[in-house]
């Protein structure tokens, strides 16, 4: 499978969302037709390893996007709790990329 060149400029989706008291901003770049492209996330304290975290994870949920594992597939693989919640912050940042991609997939379809 070879991975999609994205290109300079892209459109993004952002939404706000807490993992265990803290707040993140979790953006989607999106390509020309709407696809979803990539996931970043923001908020723990500049260099702090939360931050790294979230940096690496993203840097790879988004390489697995580029090579055509959507946001919800990947979702699908993470761990969760007993009440379906994510057991972890990338977790947490998957599910809510996942969400911005169907929203804009089921705004598409208007």
């Amino acid at each position: 499978m070879t991975r999609e060149s994205l290109p300079n400029r892209r459109d993004n989706r952002h939404v706000n969302v807490n993992w265990r008291g803290a707040e993140l901003k979790v953006c989607v770049g999106l390509r020309a037709d709407g696809r979803a492209a990539e996931v970043f996330a923001y908020g723990p304290k500049v260099g702090s390893d939360m931050q790294a975290i979230l940096e690496e994870g993203c840097v790879l949920a988004s390489h697995l996007r580029q090579f055509g594992r959507t946001f919800a597939e990947q979702a699908q693989s993470v761990g969760r709790d007993e009440s379906g919640q994510p057991t972890s912050i990338m977790g947490r940042v998957i599910d809510a990329a996942a969400a911005i991609e169907a929203e804009v997939l089921d705004g598409k379809r208007l």
